[in-house]
């Protein structure tokens, strides 16, 4: 078990460290490749090659961890030492295998009648206007009232300076009575 599992993570993480070698523009301009793209997606990507890794570890496979970690080490400099086209045939079938796997979940899901989640479509500055213009009131309210109450404690604290002395006086206090010298 532990060793397919290792060999999932392996493969998992080997797409994601394709990908971002086809899609380094620095590599693609170099080799004299087109580097006008749509999108680099490079932050799932990088989660793509890391999560394996992590729930290796979140499994307790140490093991499995210091070996898909030097596997990865290894066929990532390979990936990256390749020439572009190899590199290329490998992120094509990584993105077949992905494509695959989605369209196989799917099929499972329908059949098997699971419910999907509801999707929200929240973008920011789609709130109607009547709700912030209440909470902007509210807030106003809000302050007037804390202003208030410091207008209060500052009258009460400059009535107190009033009343203590600028210099306190020094108050002894004895806990043993004084013995005269003879």
């Amino acid at each position: 078990m532990s060793a397919l599992l290792l060999l999932v993570a392996l493969a998992i993480s080997i797409a994601g460290v394709g990908y971002l070698c086809v899609t380094n523009v620095r590599r693609r301009r170099i080799l004299g490749q087109d580097t006008s793209q749509d999108r680099r997606h490079v932050f799932a990507a990088r989660a793509l090659v890391w999560a394996p890794g992590l729930m290796l570890i979140v499994l307790g496979q140490t093991a499995g961890v210091v070996m898909w970690f030097a596997a990865l080490t290894t066929i990532g400099w390979t990936i990256v030492a390749a020439p572009i086209t190899t590199a290329e045939i490998l992120a094509r079938a990584s993105e077949r295998a992905v494509t695959e796997f989605q369209r196989v979940r799917d099929v499972v899901i329908d059949r098997i009648q699971v419910p999907r989640l509801p999707t929200f479509n929240l973008k920011l500055g789609t709130a109607k206007r009547d709700l912030s213009e209440e909470r902007f009131i509210e807030q106003e309210q809000r302050i007037a009232a804390l202003e208030a109450r410091l207008a209060i404690l500052e009258q009460r604290s400059e009535a107190v300076e009033r009343d203590v002395p600028a210099r306190p006086e020094m108050i002894v206090i004895e806990d043993q009575p004084r013995k005269e010298i003879a």
